[in-house]
C-alpha cells in the first residue's frame, strides 16, 4: 500500500467515548504522534475501565486486516468529505461480526462490541506524578 497521510481535514468529530462512533466505524486517533494511516480503523471493540488508570481499551482493525489495541485515547471520526475516501481503504478487508472474540496477546478473550468488567492490566497498578515548580529544571 503507498505511504497515505491523514490530514486535519479529514478529521470529522472528536468522541472521548469511543463507543458512541458505533461498531465498524471508521475512526482516527486523535493525539497520535504521526499522521500515517497506522492510526486508522474501524472500531471493533471497546474494553470499559479496563485499562491502566482504569481507561478503556480500544480495539480497532487497521487498513492492512490487522487487530490493533488503543489505551488513554480518543477517537475522531472521519469527515463526511472523506467518508468515501476511507471506505474505499478498507475495501479488500472483511467487516468484523459483533459475536467476534477478541484477545489481547492471547490473553483476556471477550466478545462482543462493549466489553464490561474486565481488568485487563495483568494486576499492575499505573501511577502518574505531575511536579509543579516556580523554578525551571535543565
Amino acid at each position: 500500500m503507498e505511504n497515505l497521510e491523514v490530514k486535519k481535514e479529514h478529521l470529522g468529530t472528536l468522541k472521548m467515548n469511543s463507543e458512541e462512533h458505533g461498531f465498524n466505524a471508521i475512526v482516527i486517533a486523535s493525539l497520535s504522534r504521526n499522521e500515517d494511516i497506522d492510526n486508522v480503523g474501524r472500531l471493533v471493540q471497546v474494553r470499559k475501565k479496563s485499562g491502566a488508570f482504569g481507561s478503556d481499551i480500544i480495539l480497532i482493525r487497521k487498513i492492512n486486516g490487522e487487530l490493533m489495541s488503543w489505551h488513554n485515547q480518543s477517537f475522531f471520526s472521519v469527515s463526511d468529505e472523506f467518508k468515501d475516501y476511507y471506505t474505499d481503504l478498507f475495501k479488500d478487508i472483511k467487516l468484523d461480526e459483533e459475536n467476534t472474540e477478541y484477545s489481547l496477546s492471547g490473553k483476556h478473550k471477550a466478545k462482543g462490541f462493549i466489553v464490561n468488567g474486565m481488568d485487563c492490566t495483568n494486576g499492575k497498578t499505573y501511577e502518574t506524578s505531575i511536579l509543579i515548580s516556580k523554578t525551571r529544571l535543565d
